[in-house]
């Protein structure tokens, strides 16, 4: 099984009277192994909302009195960190991410990053004990699913984070592996059903199926939207279509990652 890693996001304004960096958003990441011929030996790939929700408006909509002060935030005010988290979900190791990154386009939301020195991460991670070289996964080639005839006997493992309340009342992240099946599949994208639904912590771990294939990378999950739901009564077809996959966990295929590394 893969062991868990994950990305914070900090911020700073100094023009707002902010003297120090503090937690923008935090989540889950997946290593991914580049080709031979790619100037890193490593990819760092996560959900894009996690690295810049100042980003994504749908997700961390402005107009909401809480969240107005994303409007000053911006891609220079933030430092990307790589992270690994105890059982009990305090921070052990933080690991410069370098700050050019590249996202995906048309919306997908993915971003790739790589460690401000590899060599140096990685002699930070074996000095915990961890091999970068044997943490980091090969995606799968293969379309997992035929979005033309699906089968849901596919059992996958969704590595992440949870994210939980503390008996302070204090957010915790904790690593956490979410067992699920396939439920739905489109060419963009894989639908997860799980016993419990999934939180944004474990947004950006890697999905990985029953041959220990890393074969997607967790994206977000369908919430319920009465009003959604509402609208679509008019057309059965999508209404059910849209019932059938609430509180799925949506996975970005490894094809999908593949070709947005340029790595096909």
């Amino acid at each position: 099984m893969a062991r868990v890693f994950g990305l914070g996001s900090y911020f700073c304004l100094p023009e707002q009277g902010m003297t120090s960096f503090d937690v923008l958003s935090r989540g889950s990441l997946s290593i991914i192994k580049a080709a031979p011929s790619s100037p890193v030996k490593y990819h760092l790939v996560s959900a894009a909302h996690i690295a810049y929700p100042f980003k994504f408006p749908r997700l961390y909509p402005t107009d909401q009195p809480h969240l107005e002060w994303l409007t000053f935030v911006g891609e220079k005010d933030t430092q990307l960190k790589f992270q690994v988290r105890s059982e009990s979900g305090d921070i052990s190791l933080e690991i410069p991410i370098a700050s050019t990154t590249r996202m995906a386009p048309n919306g997908l939301d993915l971003i790739a990053m790589q460690f401000e020195d590899e060599a140096a991460a990685e002699a930070s991670l074996a000095s915990h004990g961890i091999s970068l070289s044997e943490s980091a996964a090969t995606l799968h080639s293969e379309q997992l699913m035929n979005p033309v005839a699906p089968d849901p006997s596919i059992k996958l493992n969704l590595v992440g984070h949870d994210l939980l309340k503390n008996e302070f009342g204090l957010e915790v992240m904790k690593p956490i592996t979410l067992a699920g099946e396939l439920n739905f599949a489109t060419r963009q994208k894989y639908f997860a059903k799980t016993a419990t639904p999934s939180t944004m912590g474990l947004c950006g771990g890697p999905a990985i199926d029953g041959a220990n294939r890393v074969v997607g990378i967790v994206e977000a999950r369908v919430e319920s939207n009465t009003r959604q739901l509402e609208a679509l009564k008019e057309d059965p077809e999508k209404h059910r279509a849209l019932v059938a996959i609430l509180d799925n966990t949506v996975i970005i295929p490894s094809t999908v990652i593949s070709a947005f590394l340029g790595e096909e």
